[in-house]
């Protein structure tokens, strides 16, 4: 070792005595300086003006967004960086052929190879100690820092460094010429970034290429997720290379046939590529999130789910070609795709995943010659620009045999299966497109738990939740490509005929929607015996033909008034209600929670609430004194044009306990603001809480508290001990003095350098 450490040492002094080290040592002062000041004084700025911060960590260290974080840029610069530094470490050698005298003397290759490998990671270390500066200005300017996840990325550069200075060094064994030693060690790290992009389309070589890749593994460490096969896959990289640079300087000394030679490098680099891929397999995965809220971790609730899995998950992965997400899991996109579970995948290692390729039906309006070409013909036109293989891909009528895409409208679509038990997992016309870990664990619940029923009335009238159009409440209840729909929210929804069929109290919610009819005294009594049985309940009305409704409003006491509450509003028609929500609503209903949020409640009445005998009410929704009274009341309420002087209500929860649980109901006074045209079109320019006020209303009307909500983390309150003042005499410091100290640093040691 004593040896290794003084060709280590002089090896780091050759690479000090010339100009690229300090070149390449100014230019990652003067980068990461710039990136690290202008963050540490945008976080200043904001926290002055009260302006809200973002992730200090992810803003400073990590983000891979413009602007990006100084670990992230540092993680892309390296591949410029160090080419330029490990160049000369046997290139020189052999072009002023000290090499050969350093072999002919008692020195062993190992130790060569070892030393000169030492001397870049020393160089590595001078690097990674300027980075340690600005953690210590983070953690004295900003409070709180995540200090461990900033180690976590530190960790990854620090990996990095030495897989990029093995694989230069052993480019510069094959070469004199440094500058062609530069290159091929670029050359050669683009190879092992995008490896990945070989043979996606060949089930054969397509997870071994992917497994290979480096390109994207840095990503993890700067999140704060430590994954052994990283580090696995960092390390065996760094001893092949090592490796090959040992069997390279042995073969220069002596001899060897070309087939022993090709035996040599083969059984390494296949012995490395063995290893590399067993690693990555989930079940000899392991996992350390370094992040102070476990934020690359699943949540408890999403680990409870999970346990409570009795048989294996398969995840089946059905892909319609003329689909809008077709891509996404297309065969080039697979093994992506695979990680997007990652995290799953975490705690279910068994996980099977597979996928079947079909063409149907379009499920969008991108193909304008669909009609104008048979299906067959417009996917064998289409398929092969989004990567498929026609011949590989199943017909309309092969798929039905397995699967029936109609019923999932033709989208991309997952079906997971445990044991004897399956559901569907969705993808949406959003802008995430795929499931987030709420979604997810609704689906999984499916598998795990009995799920709640919502049925609707339908024999009167009542809102659609089948057909589509713009008073339907289809894209609420329904509609499979919506986000926050009931169906993946993990409701079973059907419809129930008062008429021909009692209402069951297995039911989580019975849903009144706006009948056009008038109920029969045998479906009051219905309705009446399953509210007296302590069930839950939603009613939904309006102005239009609320006497149909007052009957069933009559057993709780409740009056829907006639006529329709208006607004003045610049650019809306007036009978637009933007109701309030009332303390009451914002405990309940944690979405409401937030300044200033508003309900709009198109074409709404007000709630009067008489007699409600054992149930307790409480206002949910109120209108203010902007709002004036319209219809058959107006001369008996008011004095046209003149404001209320009290607060009008428009949605109201009624509640009381019974022997085994609290009934719950809640009176809406607004048909429409369930309305596919005010969900999916609405208002453009309101912010208005409509969809998740009604989600969260179903899930507070289910007792069995089915759907899972997984909150997003909130970031911390930052405390940023920094003027702006003092910020521009910090960049001043960063990109001034430090700099500075480098140049002088490298001056007089060169100059020195020249006089000896």
């Amino acid at each position: 070792m004593k040896v290794t450490f003084q060709i280590a040492k002089n090896e780091l002094a050759t690479l000090f005595y010339s100009t690229v080290a300090w070149v390449v040592l100014v230019l990652f002062v003067l980068h990461t300086g710039y990136l690290f000041s202008s963050s540490i004084a945008d976080l200043a700025f904001k926290y002055q003006e009260g302006i809200e911060l973002p992730d200090a960590i992810g803003a400073i260290f990590s983000t891979r967004n413009e602007p990006q974080g100084v670990l992230a840029a540092v993680s892309l610069s390296l591949y410029l960086y160090i080419p330029l530094l490990s160049m000369g470490l046997l290139s020189r050698e052999m072009q002023s052929g000290s090499l050969k005298l350093l072999q002919s003397s008692p020195v062993t290759v190992i130790q060569i190879v070892l030393g000169k490998f030492l001397s870049m990671l020393m160089y590595g270390a001078v690097l990674i100690a300027i980075l340690l500066i600005y953690l210590g200005l983070s953690v004295l300017l900003i409070h709180p820092i995540d200090i461990k996840h900033v180690l976590s990325g530190l960790i990854g550069i620090t990996l990095l460094i030495a897989t990029f200075s093995a694989v230069g060094l052993f480019m510069s064994s094959l070469t004199r010429f440094q500058i062609i030693a530069a290159l091929g060690t670029l050359a050669m790290l683009f190879f092992l970034s995008y490896i990945s992009s070989i043979g996606q389309k060949l089930p054969t070589i397509r997870d071994v290429t992917y497994r290979l890749r480096m390109n994207g593994r840095i990503d993890q460490f700067l999140d704060g997720l430590i994954i052994t096969r990283n580090v696995f896959y960092f390390h065996i990289l760094i001893i092949l290379f090592l490796v090959l640079t040992m069997l390279r300087l042995s073969y220069m000394q002596v001899s060897k046939s070309w087939k022993i030679k090709a035996f040599a490098y083969s059984l390494s680099v296949v012995t490395g590529i063995i290893v590399i891929y067993t690693s990555a397999i989930p079940r000899f995965t392991g996992y350390l999130d370094l992040t102070e809220d476990q934020g690359q971790t699943l949540s408890k609730a999403s680990q409870g789910i999970i346990k409570k899995l009795k048989k294996p998950l398969v995840i089946h992965t059905y892909v319609n070609v003329l689909s809008q997400f077709a891509l996404f899991a297309s065969p080039e996109n697979r093994n992506r795709d695979k990680d997007f579970f990652e995290q799953y995948r975490r705690f279910i290692p068994d996980l099977k995943m597979d996928y079947t390729y079909y063409y149907d039906t379009p499920d969008n309006n991108n193909y304008p010659d669909y009609g104008r070409m048979s299906l067959k013909d417009l996917t064998q036109k289409v398929a092969p620009m989004l990567g498929y293989n026609f011949d590989e891909l199943l017909s309309p009528q092969l798929i039905r045999k397995t699967f029936d895409p109609t019923k999932e409208d033709e989208h991309f679509v997952r079906l997971l299966v445990s044991g004897d038990q399956h559901t569907f997992l969705r993808t949406y016309d959003d802008f995430f497109v795929m499931p987030f870990e709420t979604e997810i664990d609704n689906a999984l619940k499916r598998l795990t738990a009995p799920t709640p029923k919502v049925a609707f009335l339908a024999a009167n009238k009542e809102r659609s939740i089948v057909q589509s159009g713009d008073s339907t409440y289809k894209f609420e209840v329904n509609q499979t490509n919506y986000r926050r729909s009931l169906i993946n929210l993990g409701f079973d929804i059907s419809n129930i005929d008062p008429k021909s069929q009692d209402i069951p109290d297995s039911l989580a919610t019975l849903v009144i929607a706006d009948p056009r009819i008038s109920y029969s005294q045998y479906e009051l009594a219905k309705i009446q015996r399953y509210v007296d049985r302590g069930r839950n309940l939603l009613i939904v009305g309006g102005p239009k033909d609320n006497n149909i409704l007052q009957p069933v409003l009559n057993f709780l006491g409740v009056r829907l008034m006639s006529g329709r509450l208006i607004q003045r509003h610049r650019d809306y028609e007036p009978d637009l209600l933007l109701a309030k929500p009332s303390i009451q609503a914002e405990k309940i209903f944690p979405g409401l929670n937030k300044a200033n949020t508003m309900i709009s409640m198109p074409g709404s009445s007000e709630i009067l609430i008489t007699n409600t005998g054992a149930f307790h009410a409480d206002t949910l929704l109120w209108a203010d004194q902007t709002a004036t009274w319209t219809g058959d009341q107006l001369s008996k309420r008011l004095v046209a044009k003149e404001k209320f002087d009290k607060k009008i209500i428009t949605a109201i929860s009624l509640t009381r306990h019974t022997k085994t649980l609290e009934q719950r109901i809640v009176v809406l006074g607004s048909a429409d603001m369930l309305s596919q045209r005010e969900l999916k079109d609405g208002h453009p320019n309101l912010n208005v809480a409509n969809k998740g006020f009604i989600a969260e209303v179903f899930e507070w009307l289910d007792p069995s508290h089915f759907a899972v909500n997984i909150p997003a983390p909130a970031d911390p309150k930052y405390t940023v001990l920094l003027t702006e003042k003092w910020a521009s005499f910090l960049t001043m410091m960063i990109l001034g003095v430090l700099p500075g100290i480098v140049i002088l640093s490298g001056t007089i040691l060169l100059k020195k350098r020249n006089r000896q």
